[in-house]
């Protein structure tokens, strides 16, 4: 049983009247930050009529989220959490909502309060209604031939569409392409690697776009022979050593200045800073191969296929070839675990580069089963590059 506006219900006992006093409060709603995709709720219960009273453990507080107003716990219960012994509690919570939509949003309680004479009730109270609506989509975009269409934030004010699969290069024509398949990769065959070599690879060290002598199937083992020349500490971003910059993508369009490798920065910020972050990202398994997806800053499509955010795990997000065209079609990003070349060693786990320098090393994302972190690598190491445009 229930009600709105704040006002308790339960099994209240007429004789015990110590407990009837407390009363849970829900007066200090709030609603910030609304984006396209996301908003912030804020609330504050306090419990007043009495000086003394204990928290049950059981005790809930949580935000029901409805696009018809008066939401109740019935509806999307957005958060939920306990309450910590002393009565106050604020918090703040968020999730993939629909663009340009009106919402209705309030706190509710569910709370089990026993009083200085061990008498136990439970009380369930809502706080105060707000409404807001989302902002609308920017739906003008251009999506480039071999663009997956889905928009991701990579700062706070700079989006981008990423390719359709990672980078692969032939030697013996010197052509590039984007893979077919976002869960393709060459594996073991990255071992093949020289200037005549008529297969695909597709680990390149650091910076090795081609440009100034600087090719993917390069194995030296000196820093210095990758990235830019003269200053080995400078980045790659928009410079020739940056593979898009440089090269024509046969099936991305097939103009050199295309496309562009993401910074560290924009890693970070995609992984962790955009809104939602944690919620738009898990380890995966697409079609039996392990690795990572990144959902578009205004997913819908959780509704179509189940989706652990954050699973840490490849075994919980599972799709199948025809799952993931689902998911793709709702602009969903796949990075396969291509592994790392070592000379002619090839690895596992995922590492992809970014164009930032780090000392003697680059930055790269690094992920395997339960981890996932911008960090870096040895230049000389062939990882996977996938490439973005701006949009």
């Amino acid at each position: 049983e229930e009600e709105n506006n704040g006002e308790e219900t339960g099994d209240n006992n007429e004789n015990d009247t110590d407990n009837s006093t407390l009363k849970p409060v829900l007066n200090a709603m709030k609603v910030e930050n609304v984006t396209s995709h996301s908003a912030e709720f804020s609330d504050l219960l306090a419990i007043t009529g009495s000086a003394w009273y204990k928290m049950g453990s059981d005790s809930k507080v949580g935000f029901c989220l409805s696009t018809s107003a008066n939401p109740t716990i019935q509806d999307n219960s957005v958060y939920e959490e306990g309450i910590t012994e002393d009565g106050g509690l604020s918090w703040a919570c968020d999730q993939p909502l629909n663009p340009n939509t009106t919402y209705y949003v309030r706190s509710y309680a569910i709370v089990t309060l026993t009083d200085i004479n061990s008498n136990t009730n439970t009380k369930i109270v809502y706080g105060n209604e707000k409404s807001f609506k989302t902002l609308a989509v920017n739906n003008s975009y251009s999506y480039a031939t071999g663009a997956i269409k889905g928009c991701f934030s990579v700062s706070a004010n700079s989006t981008v569409s990423f390719s359709q699969g990672n980078l692969q290069y032939q030697a013996s024509t010197n052509t590039w392409r984007f893979a077919e398949h976002q869960y393709d990769m060459i594996g073991e065959a990255n071992k093949n690697i020289s200037s005549t070599y008529s297969g695909w690879i597709d680990l390149f060290g650091w910076g090795t776009s081609g440009y100034n002598s600087k090719y993917p199937y390069m194995t030296s083992t000196s820093y210095s022979d990758y990235g830019v020349v003269g200053d080995e500490f400078a980045d790659i971003a928009g410079t020739n050593f940056d593979w898009g910059v440089y090269n024509k993508i046969s099936n991305g369009g097939n103009l050199a200045g295309q496309w562009r490798t993401l910074t560290r920065e924009e890693w970070n910020y995609l992984m962790n800073e955009r809104p939602n972050a944690s919620r738009l990202r898990s380890q995966a398994r697409v079609n039996g191969i392990n690795g990572y997806i990144f959902l578009p800053d205004n997913w819908n499509g959780a509704s179509l296929l189940d989706f652990i955010e954050q699973a840490g795990n490849y075994a919980f997000n599972k799709y199948s070839a025809v799952e993931w065209e689902v998911m793709e079609s709702y602009g969903a990003v796949f990075l396969p675990a291509a592994g790392n070349r070592d000379g002619t060693d090839v690895g596992s786990y995922g590492y992809y580069w970014s164009s930032t320098a780090n000392d003697y090393n680059a930055y790269c994302l690094y992920f395997y089963s339960d981890y996932a972190s911008v960090y870096y690598n040895y230049r000389d190491y062939g990882l996977s590059v996938r490439l973005v445009r701006s949009l």
